[in-house]
């Protein structure tokens, strides 16, 4: 392969965009929770749209709340994401996985915000408000 073939694929190439508000089916891309850090951290795409800019999500994990209401509301976070992506969180999972098993490749659906640029300098994303559970 030439440069020339590859300057002619480059053409090609299509803008990653954000979507509107609303549901939306998610594809895990990327998970992983950094030992002694926390929190679970993950990337999902867009199911249906391969142009999608990815959508980034932190959870907290036990233990990371300041207080008793702060902890439950995560264990409730925790718990809806863990159903509505139909993972067994019983299994053994060590922090520090790179991609906790199972997690990797798992779709669900959840309420995407329109897209918001919080001056960090990533520009406008999208965030998920709420994940849905599945019945």
């Amino acid at each position: 392969m030439s440069f020339l073939d590859i300057a002619k694929d480059l053409a090609n190439a299509k803008p990653e965009h954000n979507v509107a508000a609303g549901e939306y089916k998610l594809r895990i891309s990327y998970a992983d929770a950094p030992d002694g850090r926390g929190f679970l951290i993950i990337r999902a795409e867009i199911s249906d749209d391969p142009y999608a800019k990815e959508i980034t999500r932190l959870f907290n994990l036990p233990g990371a709340g300041r207080n008793e209401r702060e902890e439950n509301s995560n264990r409730n976070l925790l718990n809806d994401f863990f159903a509505a992506c139909e993972f067994n969180a019983t299994r053994q999972f060590s922090p520090g996985d790179a991609y906790p098993e199972g997690l990797q490749g798992a779709e669900f659906w959840a309420l995407v915000t329109d897209p918001v640029d919080d001056g960090k300098g990533w520009g406008p994303q999208n965030k998920i408000s709420k994940v849905i559970k599945r019945k």
